[in-house]
């Protein structure tokens, strides 16, 4: 392993590529780039429908095609996002090179061997305004959204995970999320609002962002959230950036005043 030019990522010796491991006690999951064959962990991932149930985007069943598609967009991304560093060349002591995205996508779990085993999916992209039910007033939103400049602080973010069932209840996602928000999204993107969404059964994915600084804004219910048959309703959590050098600003402010 050495230092990589994404610090503070680390570059694998072996796969040559990018990624983030998580702090203890999961330090044997990694978060890395889409690799060749990923196409296939996809399949099985949201194969299972106690997995793909959880997302009112994802079709059921789910097949090769769509695990072909969804794996070919995030090949594409990430290796542009990762070109893009690369030939930006970054010298010691110089700003981070703001992006807008993350190359960083799939979860793996290293074994004893130093094989890992993909496990789940994360992704972040530029939201596309659930709570906003006009089919006109939400392209507008969108369009607003997406046309913001990489970097821009305004942008409105927003995250999905998926993990394997065999892994879920240990804290991992928690970790994943905390781990790519404080050292890829928040220096390298500039992130600073997010807003996430989870059918109001799944509790398990609310908590996950409730650890991590989300905050519950909203039960949304709208005719169109039909999925499979099925009316749903979505929880809506944010989450806005808190400069820890204002917050520190304010607490002495505070203390002085008493």
């Amino acid at each position: 392993m050495t230092k990589s030019w994404l610090s503070p990522e680390d570059i694998s010796s072996t796969a040559g590529e990018p990624f983030l491991r998580l702090p203890a006690p999961h330090q044997n999951i990694v978060i890395t780039p889409p690799r060749e064959g990923d196409d296939e962990h996809l399949l099985t991932l949201f194969g299972d429908i106690s997995v793909a149930h959880c997302f009112h985007t994802i079709p059921i069943p789910f097949c090769r095609d769509h695990s072909q598609a969804m794996f070919s967009q995030a090949k594409e991304e990430a290796d542009g996002l990762l070109d893009e560093l690369r030939t930006a060349k970054e010298s010691p002591g110089k700003q981070w090179k703001v992006v807008g995205g993350c190359p960083l996508k799939y979860i793996r779990e290293v074994q004893e061997s130093g094989a890992d085993v993909f496990i789940g999916r994360i992704w972040v992209g530029r939201d596309q305004y659930e709570d906003v039910f006009g089919k006109a007033e939400r392209r507008a939103a969108v369009e607003e959204n997406d046309a913001r400049p990489v970097g821009d602080p305004s942008i409105r973010w927003t995250i999905g995970v998926a993990l394997a069932p065999s892994h879920q209840g240990q804290g991992i996602m928690t970790s994943v999320v905390h781990q790519l928000l404080h050292s890829w999204l928040v220096p390298r993107m500039n992130v600073r609002y997010i807003v996430v969404y989870a059918f109001v059964e799944n509790l398990r994915s609310v908590r996950v962002f409730e650890k991590n600084g989300f905050t519950k804004v909203a039960v949304l219910q709208d005719e169109e959230y039909i999925v499979r048959g099925e009316r749903r309703s979505l929880t809506m959590l944010e989450w806005r950036f808190r400069d820890p050098a204002s917050l520190l600003a304010r607490w002495y402010s505070t203390v002085l005043s008493l």
